[in-house]
């Protein structure tokens, strides 16, 4: 930054929490000159930050407490700006007051598609349910052999899916719903999604329109507009993180990528604690063994540290196992 010096330069190791979500006011903001970070709402990863960018404005920008957790996905190389100072320095006219809003821009953004990545999700999740209960009302009514069951309901996800139109979730959920009172299981698919999903109605996301500098008087009122704007679709986020859905593929490898190899070898270790609690079991104990086998050579091979442990897991049939430890290490991380 030309117009304004760094309160202080510093550096960050790999898996460091930057920001707690929840602290208090601050008027610190970062620019981050080196290496990756993530923006995490409780548990829920929003977006990725690569340098050159600014992370950590939204909170000092409109004065609230911290509206999500930053933590460093690679060793990363920041610095600390006083946010009074920086926003006094820069305008909507000058290059860097433009950049510093597109870049708030191109966050909003972000979060918007997150937020609708995860409604698709569980839209998919609807469409399960909605198989296996016309799959359980036709097998009432008609005499189906058992080993039939599963096909017939995964013919009815797949012609029930083939009516969504996959773009936009709020119109793929009255689709839905129609097809539930069409095969007269409305008040059940209600009764189970209610329970599951606290009855969920994803959000037309489109009416989140993108801010746009241009419609500001100026810079500072700028910022705080559009910052205002990307804490309402946090707040939203942090209502998708309470629905019980499993983790994305591609989440939970950048969770792998962030968290580094050694500790997530001691999740071998809550694997075989978790054995022994649920009693002998010796085919687990072999997946164990074998999976620990596995991890030893890895870690004989140069860059061994960012070898992903999920596929070694999955052949030897303990990825779910894996997937459950990882993600309760991810949020020990986020709230210790």
């Amino acid at each position: 930054m030309k117009n304004v010096k760094p309160v202080r330069t510093f550096s960050i190791p790999q898996c460091h929490r930057l920001i707690k979500e929840g602290d208090g006011a601050t008027t610190e903001l970062f620019f981050v000159s080196r290496g990756s970070l993530l923006v995490v709402k409780g548990d829920v990863i929003v977006t990725r930050i690569d340098a050159p960018s600014f992370t950590g404005e939204i909170a000092p920008v409109l004065g609230r407490p911290r509206s999500t957790s930053i933590i460093s996905k690679t060793d990363c190389t920041l610095e600390a700006y006083d946010v009074r100072e920086f926003l006094s320095k820069l305008t909507i006219q000058s290059d860097q007051g433009y950049n510093f809003l597109e870049i708030l821009v191109g966050r909003f953004e972000s979060t918007r598609e997150r937020v609708d990545e995860f409604q698709k999700a569980i839209i998919k999740e609807y469409v399960k349910i909605l198989a296996e209960l016309v799959t359980s009302k036709k097998v009432q009514v008609e005499e189906i052999p058992y080993d039939r069951i599963r096909e017939i309901r995964e013919e009815k996800e797949m012609r029930f899916d083939s009516l969504l139109q996959h773009r936009k979730p709020h119109e793929d959920f009255q689709v839905i719903q129609n097809l539930a009172r069409q095969n007269g299981i409305l008040q059940k698919f209600q009764s189970r999604i209610a329970t599951r999903f606290r009855s969920f109605a994803p959000l037309d996301v489109e009416t989140f329109k993108t801010p746009r500098a241009s419609s500001y008087l100026n810079f500072r009122e700028a910022a705080a507009g559009i910052a205002g704007e990307i804490v309402v679709l946090t707040r939203y986020m942090a209502t998708l993180q309470l629905i019980d859905i499993d983790r994305l593929d591609h989440e939970l490898s950048v969770i792998e990528e962030t968290i580094p190899f050694d500790d997530r070898v001691r999740i071998l270790d809550e694997m075989k604690r978790d054995a022994d609690g649920a009693g002998r079991d010796d085919t687990l104990a072999e997946k164990i063994r074998a999976f620990e086998e596995q991890v030893n050579l890895i870690r004989q091979n140069p860059g061994y540290a960012e070898t992903p442990l999920a596929p070694c897991a999955a052949k030897f049939g303990l990825d779910r196992t894996y997937a459950t430890i990882l993600r309760r290490m991810w949020k020990e991380l986020l709230t210790q």
